[in-house]
């Protein structure tokens, strides 16, 4: 059984766990990228780096992965980000440049004779409703005046970053003979479908899957936390009222071991965060109050003292996985106005 709790940071285990594995890397990136480009890397030498080629604020991001390849006899990068917001980033484009230009900071320093970069592709997989609406490139995030020319362009940083969306039908179409394809179900099911679809969709996922994970009951496991705690709404008789339905006896057996660690720890979580043993209110209020305090200790370790507005808007928010997402965003955005805009 896993050594740490189901509850700490499913998303990311999640995440890790499937897209770091070669085996769902190579062909989910193979059918992201232009079929020129995916035909020329030799991708036999794909190795996922760890923090080596990361700097202190990339290497928190724990659900990022950097993989190397050889193109051409040449070694090349390829930087997939796997977003867990919900709703799409209009500010992706400069976001990407950002940990472009530091993978590249730190391979200049590790590489000194080197007086050519690798080439890095960056990869967004979006896990929400509603569609992409991001800029495809950062030339959408430049302002000119009206009537301008063409020749403004020239002197923008020039890259596109590649988009999929687990809820679009064509991504399914894309991947339909491979294993992906119940990944990314699970991954769409999770985000767009609601209440009992939600789980029978999951489910069905999760049964295919392991067709394809054999005996590895470990990623199982973390695909089952993944569900349970990524859904936000189900409740632990729901859960275990689905898995009762299966037929697929080993994939019941783990479902219900973790139905019941999950029941544990929830409860152990409750006791601790809520302080208040043994009552709910008490509980709920405790883990609402707890997350709100995770978002304005973040805020506040990046831009120091925070204003009223911020802070009463933080505290107003009821919903845990608005809070969830908030916390992301006071990690990740850039200044206080642009966590404002989260709110």
């Amino acid at each position: 059984m896993p050594s740490e709790p189901l509850t700490s940071d499913p998303h990311d285990r999640f995440f890790k766990e499937t897209f770091g594995r070669a085996e769902n890397a190579v062909p989910f990136l193979r059918g992201v990228l232009p079929s020129t480009v995916a035909g020329a890397i030799d991708w036999s030498t794909l190795k996922r780096e760890e923090a080596t080629l990361l700097d202190e604020t990339l290497a928190r991001r724990a659900s990022d992965l950097l993989f190397t390849v050889e193109w051409g006899g040449c070694p090349a990068c390829l930087y997939c980000l796997f977003e867990h917001q919900s709703t799409s980033d209009p500010k992706m484009p400069l976001r990407l440049l950002r940990y472009m230009v530091r993978i590249w900071d730190r391979w200049e320093q590790e590489h000194p004779r080197e007086s050519r970069l690798p080439l890095i592709i960056p990869v967004v997989l979006f896990q929400g409703r509603g569609g992409w609406k991001a800029p495809p490139d950062l030339r959408g995030m430049v302002r000119v005046p009206d009537g301008a020319g063409g020749d403004w362009d020239a002197f923008v940083p020039v890259f596109r970053y590649p988009v999929v969306d687990v809820a679009d039908p064509a991504t399914q179409e894309r991947f339909a003979e491979l294993r992906l394809r119940h990944i990314l179900e699970l991954l769409r099911s999770v985000t767009v479908e609601k209440d009992a679809a939600r789980l029978e969709a999951a489910f069905a996922a999760l049964t295919a899957l392991l067709s394809f994970q054999g005996d590895n009951l470990a990623y199982i496991r973390t695909a089952l936390s993944y569900l349970f705690r990524a859904s936000g709404d189900i409740d632990i008789p729901v859960f275990r009222e689905h898995i009762l339905k299966l037929e697929n006896t080993r994939l019941k057996e783990e479902a219900m071991s973790i139905a019941e660690m999950l029941r544990k720890e929830g409860r152990e979580v409750g006791r601790e965060e809520g302080r208040e043993e043994g009552r709910e209110e008490g509980r709920e209020e405790g883990l609402l109050a707890a997350r709100q305090d995770g978002v304005l200790e973040a805020l506040e370790l990046r831009f120091g003292h925070l204003p009223v507005d911020i802070s009463s808007s933080v505290r107003s928010v009821r919903d845990a996985a608005r809070l969830r997402d908030l916390h992301r965003a006071a990690i990740q955005a850039a200044s206080l106005e642009e966590f404002r805009k989260s709110l």
